[in-house]
């Protein structure tokens, strides 16, 4: 097991960030810096305070994650732009609901995917679809795979946020079946469940404590 965390910080503030990222510098277990911007009033992507907060992130060499909703994704795509030196990841495919607005979030989706440093993180849609069914949720990974390529796409369990919807090994099956149907290769799926998060988190070993026979 090597757990990571995407601690919470108020990009925005940037006596806050600086503080937090004061905290975390140093600490192995930190992997980004996540601000959930899907309760924000149309254009607050647009605020100057929250792109320098984003900036700042990525000189620091932390990845942020971008909770949206359906309808954000193209702001999210202007934030992106003007933030290119800091890997963004889109949590949640931008919480389409599959059976109402997949043309326009999947036309949203290919915008910020023509923008390299945007990955995206194949998770969370049960909770934001609950009446779709297992055809519809493979069909929405198969477009963000087909947007985004198996190189930016890296499997996110929303647990347990997940379970208000589905079980984890449920959410898990729909993820491989994405990629399996849409023909993908071992490497693929292998970018997709492992390669790509470690790419996109630039995780590294956590350094263990000498075990009491090397302290002797």
């Amino acid at each position: 097991m090597d757990p990571r965390l995407v601690a919470q910080l108020p990009v925005e503030r940037a006596s806050a960030l600086a503080a937090g990222l004061s905290e975390f510098r140093g600490d192995a277990l930190i992997a980004g810096v996540r601000r959930n911007l899907h309760d924000e009033p149309a254009g607050y992507l647009a605020d100057p305070g929250l792109r320098a907060g984003i900036r700042r992130l990525g000189a620091a060499g932390l990845p942020f994650d971008a909770c949206v909703r359906s309808w954000q994704p193209t702001e999210l795509a202007e934030l992106a732009a003007a933030c290119p030196a800091t890997v963004i990841v889109l949590d949640h495919l931008g919480k389409p609901r599959c059976r109402t607005d997949l043309t326009s979030w999947y036309r949203a989706i290919t915008a910020l995917a023509a923008l390299p440093h945007v990955h995206c993180k194949l998770s969370g849609l049960a909770t934001e679809a609950a009446t779709a069914t297992r055809g519809d949720l493979v069909a929405a990974r198969r477009a963000a795979l087909h947007a985004f390529g198996a190189g930016r796409c890296l499997y996110g369990g929303d647990w347990p946020v997940c379970t208000l919807a589905t079980s984890p090994d449920a959410w898990l099956d729909v993820v491989l079946a994405a990629p399996d149907e849409a023909g993908a290769s071992d490497t693929e799926r292998e970018d997709v469940l492992t390669r790509t998060a470690h790419r996109t988190y630039r995780l590294r070993p956590i350094p263990t404590a000498p075990s009491e026979g090397a302290r002797k």
